[in-house]
């Protein structure tokens, strides 16, 4: 779409109610079709605009050429970002003027406040440089977020780039997640005797304290953004899948080590292994995303698709055969995907009792997934992150790719017999 459409469709969301938009635009688009259908009429009607279209472009070329002398590259290319959301927001998600401001906003806060800053709070360990894991900006409850935040192995994968980050650079991690504001992944009291939601399920990857951190002369403190630093693969998890979990395998073992679970979970892993997994047997890890974009997209676009059930259980039964598996762990958050295994598989299906989501919940950003009530929160990762792990265990892994597949992929650090990973491309 040129300059002049784009300008067109923001000022139609804006001015007119949305049956009536929806209305407009359609006929537009129609209209739109019918004007340009060949190669004639679409010269005509760039020479028809060029008077307008011009002078427009040329303005805008202005503005950029004098944002790019003026503002450093960052902030440049940051604002570029804020401007393409409110965009995004207002043609396409139909978010309103309002709302698409105040995301704009909490992105520029993202970019600033968020930002990578060096710090000094005392004269302690003035031979050390530590590197404080801040917290992802939009675990924080806001209207950035559209339904559900990110669940805690994508936060996991998130530190574990941070990680990599501060190993490379000969400086001292130590991740925080307790010094910024309550987050969805923590409970309103301590568990395992901390605050810190990181330290609910994981060691702390050196041996300093937060408190002996806050109080040293040289302190960096990580971006709370995503971070991409080009150590370990992209977070973003995209085809072919394979190739990128060989790359998961071959990259971040080193680093996941650093990330040793605590005993409280360790020895939970423990208990479900040896209460599940029968002793000498081989097992098929089975591995999909139930809720959220693995039933029915996402309006942010990059996340893999799910192999549907039909499928994924004519593809398991096969290669159940051909590996010569004795049974099937199936890992998924939804009650009644869990029991479509359990009918196709009967007794040789592998499930960890836990509390799990519905299909009918509805996902409207406002029914909010029991699994994460206050109280629920704690328990439900455990489980989660237990699942996951016993996943790493399996001789063997199937599966659609997701963050709970590439921690799997990540943990196992290349001890699976066969992996076989669906190749559905992204939503």
């Amino acid at each position: 779409m040129g300059i002049l459409g784009k300008f067109i469709s923001v000022l139609l969301h804006i001015i007119l109610p949305q049956r009536i938009r929806e209305a407009v635009l359609n006929r537009i688009e129609r209209t739109k079709t019918v004007l340009t259908s060949n190669l004639e009429l679409r010269i005509f009607w760039r020479i028809l605009f060029f008077p307008i279209v011009l002078p427009l472009s040329l303005l805008m070329a202005a503005m950029k050429t004098l944002m790019i002398w003026v503002f450093p590259s960052k902030v440049y290319n940051d604002l570029r970002y804020i401007c393409y959301q409110i965009y995004t927001d207002v043609s396409s998600r139909n978010t309103g003027i309002r709302l698409a401001w105040k995301r704009a906003c909490l992105c520029y806060e993202l970019f600033t406040k968020g930002a990578e800053k060096h710090m000094s709070y005392g004269e302690k360990n003035p031979e050390i440089t530590f590197y404080v894991i801040r917290p992802y900006y939009f675990l924080e409850p806001n209207e950035f977020i559209y339904r559900n935040v990110a669940n805690l192995l994508t936060q996991y994968y998130y530190c574990l780039q941070k990680l990599s980050y501060a190993v490379e650079n000969g400086w001292v991690p130590v991740v925080d997640w307790q010094n910024y504001g309550m987050m969805p992944h923590s409970e309103e009291f301590p568990v395992n005797g901390t605050s810190n939601a990181w330290e609910y399920y994981w060691q702390q990857p050196s041996s300093y304290s937060l408190e002996e951190v806050y109080q040293s002369k040289n302190v960096i403190l990580s971006t709370r953004n995503i971070g991409q630093f080009g150590y370990i693969p992209n977070c973003a998890m995209a085809p072919p899948f394979m190739q990128y979990a060989t790359s998961l395998v071959q990259k971040c073992p080193q680093y996941a080590s650093l990330f040793p679970f605590n005993q409280p979970t360790l020895q939970y892993i423990e208990d479900a292994h040896r209460r599940l997994f029968p002793e000498g047997k081989r097992i098929l890890g089975v591995v999909v995303r139930g809720a959220s974009y693995g039933r029915s997209g996402t309006p942010y676009g990059s996340h893999p698709v799910q192999v549907g059930m039909k499928e994924l259980i004519r593809t398991v039964k096969n290669y159940c055969g051909q590996w010569e598996m004795d049974y099937v762990f199936f890992v998924n958050e939804m009650q009644e995907l869990v029991e479509t295994m359990q009918d196709a598989f009967q007794d040789r299906l592998i499930v960890l009792p836990r509390m799990r989501d519905h299909i009918d919940r509805p996902a409207d950003g406002i029914t909010k997934n029991p699994m994460y009530y206050p109280g629920n929160r704690y328990q439900t990762n455990l489980d989660y992150i237990t699942e996951i792990a016993l996943l790493s265990k399996c001789t063997s892994l199937i599966g659609s790719m997701s963050s709970g597949m590439r921690s799997a992929l990540i943990w196992n650090a290349g001890d699976y017999e066969n992996v076989l990973i669906f190749e559905k491309g992204l939503w």
